[in-house]
Parts: structure tokens; sequence; C-alpha cells
């Protein structure tokens, strides 16, 4: 079970276990155990390594744009929306694949018929094997205001660890922007309303901390300054991105605990400032 409640329980089960492995630094540092770093390199999944549109000719997808679903299809991993999205654009040169199902044909038949010569479903596959269906998924952004939203409810489990960037994107947009119902990350490796609140009001923020939630008025700017990750991965990048929005320098103290979960976080993004100068 997910939520607050069930995470409280857990913790305070935790010291009746014979071992204990944890998967960063502020854990271990709260609850002991071994540490064991998440194994993530992206350069695995680098796409100029492969030729993809010879992958996609041979999927039988050429001259097609690919939207990408990879892992074993569950309601909270908000694939429900994507086909609700999907059906709604009307363009026979986009499909859908998904990789990861457990019975191919089983699932295929809930997909709605308007849409299912659109979607491809894939099983299981090897980890050797994802970088090269990784490589053929496209990549389409179009620009847009952005505006204020209130995002709630059922909403919250599907985007938990997006908030951080989220909140930095309403200090961005038109309006109010209210996120409730996530009292959940009070328990992350921060209290993350609190650190969220306290790191982006230091960059001039306009943002109210709820007792499960935030409520950030867009202002369309910040200010540089230095700011702390508490040694948070998901803050130290969100922090990482403000600075390239903010108008004068902004320093990350704590920014190497990016490496947690993306080890080549700060190299690939100078690079992409490279890319974009």
């Amino acid at each position: 079970p997910n939520g607050l409640p069930h995470a409280w329980r857990m913790e305070r089960l935790v010291g009746h276990a014979d071992a204990i492995s944890v998967s960063n630094r502020f854990l271990q540092k709260k609850f002991g155990g071994v540490l064991l770093p998440h194994c993530r390199d992206t350069k695995t999944f680098d796409p100029i390594k492969f030729n993809s549109d010879q992958i996609k000719e041979d999927m039988g997808l050429k001259g097609k744009k690919v939207v990408m679903f990879l892992g074993t299809p569950r309601p909270h991993k908000g694939l429900d929306d994507l086909l609700i999205a999907f059906k709604k654009i009307d363009n026979t040169n986009l499909n859908l694949v998904l990789i990861g199902t457990e019975n191919q044909h089983e699932f295929l038949k809930k997909i709605d018929q308007s849409i299912r010569h659109r979607v491809m479903v894939l099983p299981q596959t090897s980890f050797d094997k994802l970088p090269e269906f990784l490589s053929v998924a496209d990549i389409i952004a179009k620009s847009s205001s952005l505006e204020g939203v209130t995002v709630e409810g059922a909403m919250i489990p599907r985007i938990i660890d997006e908030i951080p960037i989220l909140a930095l994107a309403a200090c961005f947009a038109n309006g109010e922007t209210i996120i409730k119902d996530a009292k959940e990350l009070r328990v992350k490796e921060t209290d993350r309303i609190n650190t969220l609140v306290s790191e982006l009001t230091g960059l001039g923020a306009e943002i109210q901390e709820l007792n499960d939630g935030l409520i950030i008025n867009g202002k369309g700017h910040l200010n540089g300054s230095t700011c702390r990750s508490h040694g948070d991965h998901r803050l130290a990048m969100t922090l990482g991105i403000a600075g390239l929005l903010t108008e004068e320098e902004t320093i990350v103290e704590g920014a190497e605990a990016a490496q947690v979960s993306y080890p080549h976080f700060w190299n690939d993004l100078r690079n992409l400032i490279k890319t974009h100068e």
C-alpha cells in the first residue's frame, strides 16, 4: 500500500529487520544498513549508439513518430491517462509502443478499438535489449504559455517524485498553482514540502507551505542566490534547473546529491547548455 500512514508504520518496523540495505546516504544515516547506490548509467541508453531508423524499419514503424511507455503497466503509472491523450491526438503518423506487458494479446484487447492499430505491445524485455528499443522513441516538443493549475487526488501518487520540478515550473506559470494531497513529500529524502518552500523562496519565488502541499504564485522570474540540496537528489536537480532560469548566478551547495539517481546529471546538463549556446 502507498501513502503516509503506511510509510510511518514501515519506518517503525525497520529496526526489527535482520538486515537493512538502503539506496542513498540520507536513508543510511537515518536507518543504517548497507548502501547499494543506484546503478543507472545514462550512457548505456545513448540513442546515438544505435541505428534508430533501421530498428524502426525492422519493427514496422518506418517513417513513424514513436511515443514509448516502458515498464509493467500499472494504473498509478499514468498509462490510462496516456491512452486517453493518445486517442485525442488524431495523427496516423504517431504510434504508441508499450514495452513490459505480461500478456500482450489480452492487454491489446483492452485498448480502444479506434487506436488499436497505432499501438504496439511488446513483452517484458531483457535489460540488454532495452537501450536498442528506447533509441526509436521520439521527443516531440511544442512550446506554450504555462497556466496555473490545481493538482490533487489520484494524480498525486503518479507524479509524487516530479513535484519539485513541477513547483519550479509553477513559478513561471500565469496565476496560482495549488498542489494538495501530497503529504507523502514530508517523508522523502527530506521534508520536500519544507525544503522546496525554503529554497525556492530564497530564489525569490512566491510559494506557501501547506500541511499537505504548496501554493505557488507565478511571477515569471527568479533571482540568483546560493541554495542547498539538503542531501536530496531531486531537490539538487530541481535547483540546478532553476539556476538556468535565474537572472543572476545560482550556486547549489550539495550538488553531488544528484548522483543518487542520475550520476551524469551535471555533465548532461552542461552538454545540453553547450548544444543550445
